[in-house]
């Protein structure tokens, strides 16, 4: 089964990203350890994951 995932800015409502994986777990993992790990987060700010 694969899932299809959106990333919403709530800083920019404008930036968004879209993907999709068979394993969601592991492929937001690295997204959602970038975010707990460094201020600069590639200029989403705070995100939503839909």
């Amino acid at each position: 089964m694969y899932y299809v995932y959106i990333i919403l800015s709530e800083v920019q409502p404008e930036q968004r990203y879209v993907g999709f994986t068979a394993n969601l777990k592991q492929r937001l993992k690295p997204i959602i350890q970038v975010n707990l790990n460094t201020q600069q987060n590639t200029n989403l700010g705070s995100y939503l994951i839909i």
